[in-house]
């Protein structure tokens, strides 16, 4: 009985993503699960064996008030991706392969101006670039913002409900509020 559920639940993501596949690319044998929120997919690229769990929030941000963008999100081949995470681009985030994403992380390279007596629907935003590395790990909760230019170095650990705002090298581990490297 397992074994139909499964050969079931393969067959019902194969429909899905002939009629519902308008990603930019989508590698083989990827995986996004349900539910999820994804806007701009035409910006979004996915490589080969990825798995995204549900809750995804991925957002390709191509117009803003009166600005418009030109946004791309790629998640490289291997790339794991935790329940609950929100991805954001108005310029670029590029994910680097064997990259894992632990649940309820957030990253983007929008950062939206405060004017005071203005909700944040009413303001402009300041857009920057999110680069990560190969073999990355992302701990629960962390905050990836880059709303300038920011680089996560290959093999690099961001602990568990860190915020980073600058870059990251290589071969460290980088952990707290703001994220410092400790290692």
């Amino acid at each position: 009985m397992k074994k139909i559920i499964n050969m079931c639940d393969k067959l019902i993501n194969q429909v899905m993503s002939l009629i519902d596949n308008s990603y930019k690319d989508f590698g083989n044998k990827s995986k996004v699960i349900k539910p999820m929120r994804v806007i701009g997919k035409k910006y979004i690229t996915i490589g080969k064996n990825v798995i995204i769990n549900n809750g995804i929030r991925l957002e390709a941000i191509d117009k803003w008030l009166d600005e418009t963008y030109d946004p791309e999100i790629i998640i490289n081949d291997g790339v794991a991706i935790g329940q609950n995470c929100h991805i954001t681009a108005a310029n670029r985030i590029f994910i680097g392969r064997g990259s894992s994403i632990m649940p309820d992380v957030l990253i983007t390279d929008i950062e939206h101006m405060y004017i005071q007596g203005k909700s944040l629907s009413e303001t402009n935003i300041e857009v920057g670039l999110v680069e990560i590395g190969e073999f990355v790990t992302i701990g629960m909760g962390a905050r990836i913002i880059g709303h300038r230019k920011l680089h996560i170095g290959d093999n690099a650990v961001i602990g568990a409900n860190s915020v980073v705002t600058k870059d990251i090298p290589d071969n460290t581990v980088a952990v707290g509020v703001p994220a410092r490297i400790i290692k």
